[in-house]
């Protein structure tokens, strides 16, 4: 999936609620975005004429026209925006009319903010690969009408559905007038079988290649060589053909003049664009070569005439070469590919063409070298780009992991802390307590908005090297813990620090405090006792002539088992247990701790006992 940043997105959002619409409206600009507020239709018209937006969200209920009324005219404007209808008295009926008018989502309030925000991304996402597909259709059918090839796609009754320009020019048809015509209509009548039975062929290999001759407009007939691949769907039926065919009637005019007349091979030999060498078929010595075959290597003629194959060619062993050679004697004809070295030591990759000739009734191998160097490397650099293609998915969709895990957290704190505030509200006496929940929900909201942040600062930490500074761990620890203790009300934990009487400096960021964060609420999360004890101890350790800060966070929760330890912090393994909420947290800190430099794992907090709680150890480089 593709990770979207609506960071400087323009919303429009149209809400006579003012407590619900400054919610939202802090939201979104938490997110980096410029918000428009109106309080009725007419003033939410009038905004979207005099100023322009990318997201609307629009009350179904306003005090001077309906939300369906207010869609219809910003979809007939801004057709290409997203709008989303938002309501505390929705229906089926009513989200499916609002959708058939143009909607894009429908939310009933309270709005899940999670919710809203994935909508719109995917929506974002959709808008986007439309716009990529179009850019890209655009590229391909520029490439396919420009080049002299013949490119085509066929059905599976090698009906035409496609054809590129070239065949106007080389052929003489408007590919407009072949479309659902038989291929085999403009193959040579004896030519037809050797394609019917390449083209047969194919259905099980996948590809295919054919010389025949293509009937032009004009009556004529041109010798091409079609190359086919066959796309098949996810069954493994046949989907469609895609064809390329060249104009190869230079190359057979060479060979039937080279078996009609030594004098006139000799010409076409000489004045050949590619390069020719004639190879004796028995011992495999080179009898005959042109010009244009000892300056691509860069050889004198002179000094290519004393060059055995084995001096240029790079192919892996002798063996493999005879087993070419044996190949053309046996079918006539055989294509492959090669490395040669030139003079200079510049390697070369070599598309050969050799076919089984004869000259005055003696059968020899010639062979037709083409320099595809060029076209190698831009497949080399289109597999990098895939690579780096899936590279780039595989992060958006751990990043996204990431996001969910920890925003279900705030969410569950949040839900917790409210829940309590509805009980302590029925007595007076807990006021102050109220209070108290309040302030944790101020710093669950602080804790969602500062989470978009790191979550760029994580990106780029697979990227390159995290910028880091000296941090003095006490203060960022006990902002922590006491976090900890305000956030689990419900629950009693004691949480003992040991050694952080002296001040201990390690190279980090602020990434720190979430490192802790997952550390705690992992210990927290995953135990049962009536009574939560964490003990965080802090030393110093030198490993490897490197001096680390080692911190132990001890917990008596449920433990890990031992097979489990080595691949906790794994990413897909806590996929597998993601239902639980567990470990995508703790990948996060096994990232955050690699790009210290440092080192994590975990232990039983008992030996040989993993059901009496678990230890983790982080070592982060100590800052000097």
């Amino acid at each position: 999936m593709i990770r979207i940043d609506i960071s400087g997105s323009r919303l429009l959002i149209i809400e006579d609620n003012e407590n619900d619409g400054e919610v939202l409206s802090d939201i979104f600009k938490e997110m980096g975005c410029f918000v428009l507020m109106a309080r009725t239709g007419f003033e939410a018209l009038k905004l979207a004429k005099n100023s322009s937006f990318d997201i609307s969200l629009i009350d179904l209920e306003l005090p001077d026209m309906n939300g369906i009324t207010i869609l219809r005219k910003l979809k007939k404007e801004s057709p290409e925006k997203l709008h989303y209808i938002i309501t505390g008295y929705g229906s089926i009926q009513t989200a499916i009319n609002a959708l058939n008018d143009g909607a894009n989502g429908y939310f009933l309030k309270p709005i899940i903010i999670e919710d809203l925000m994935q909508h719109i991304q995917n929506d974002f996402e959709k808008k986007l690969l439309k716009q990529q597909l179009k850019e890209s259709e655009k590229n391909y059918r520029l490439i396919s009408e420009n080049t002299n090839d013949l490119i085509s796609i066929t059905d599976d009754k090698w009906k035409f559905q496609y054809c590129n320009e070239a065949y106007e020019r080389i052929l003489g048809y408007n590919p407009q007038d072949l479309i659902g015509t038989s291929t085999f209509n403009l193959i040579h009548p004896e030519d037809r079988n050797i394609a019917y039975t390449d083209f047969k062929d194919s259905l099980h290999t996948g590809v295919g290649r054919v010389e025949a001759r293509l009937l032009c407009k004009d009556g004529t007939y041109k010798w091409m060589e079609s190359f086919g691949r066959i796309i098949f769907d996810e069954d493994g039926k046949f989907k469609q053909s895609i064809g390329i065919s060249r104009d190869i009637i230079e190359r057979k005019r060479v060979e039937q003049n080279l078996k009609n007349s030594e004098d006139k091979y000799r010409s076409l030999f000489e004045q050949a664009a590619d390069s020719i060498m004639l190879i004796d078929t028995q011992t495999g010595e080179i009898l005959d070569f042109n010009s244009q075959m000892n300056e691509t290597l860069g050889y004198t003629r002179d000094e290519f005439k004393n060059l055995k194959i084995p001096d240029f060619d790079l192919m892996e062993n002798s063996e493999e070469y005879i087993l070419h050679i044996e190949k053309v004697i046996r079918e006539g004809s055989d294509i492959f590919e090669t490395k040669y070295l030139t003079k200079s030591g510049e390697i070369k990759e070599i598309l050969v063409n050799a076919n089984l000739i004869k000259i005055s009734g003696k059968e020899y191998l010639q062979s037709i070298l083409h320099d595809i160097s060029d076209r190698k490397k831009t497949e080399r650099l289109l597999k990098e780009s895939e690579i780096k293609y899936k590279e780039a998915y595989n992060k958006a969709e751990f990043y996204k992991d990431i996001f969910t895990h920890d925003i279900n957290n705030i969410i569950s704190n949040i839900k917790s802390a409210i829940e309590l505030s509805e009980i302590y509200l029925k007595d007076p006496e807990r006021m102050t307590d109220v209070e108290e929940l309040y302030e944790v929900i101020r710093g669950q909201f602080k804790k969602g908005s500062s989470l978009v942040s790191n979550i760029r600062k994580l990106s780029k930490i697979e990227e390159s090297v995290s910028l880091v500074k000296p941090v003095e761990i006490n203060d960022v620890l006990k902002k922590e813990i006491d976090f900890m203790l305000n956030s689990y009300q419900t629950r009693e934990l004691k949480i003992r620090t040991h050694g952080f009487e002296k001040e201990f400096f390690v190279c980090a960021n602020d990434l720190l405090i979430d490192l802790f964060d997952n550390l705690l609420n992992n210990s927290i999360k995953y135990n049962d006792s009536q009574v939560v004890e964490i003990d965080v101890k802090i030393s110093r350790k030198k490993k490897n002539k490197i001096r680390y800060i080692k911190l132990e966070f001890v917990d008596n929760g449920i433990g890990i088992l031992d097979k489990q330890k080595d691949n906790l912090f794994e990413l897909e393994y806590v996929k597998d247990i993601s239902s639980k909420g567990l470990g995508i947290g703790l990948t996060l800190v096994k990232k955050i701790v690699e790009s210290y430099k440092g080192e994590i794992w975990v232990e039983n907090r008992i030996k040989g006992d993993y059901t009496q709680g678990s230890n983790f150890i982080v070592l982060i480089p100590e800052a000097l």
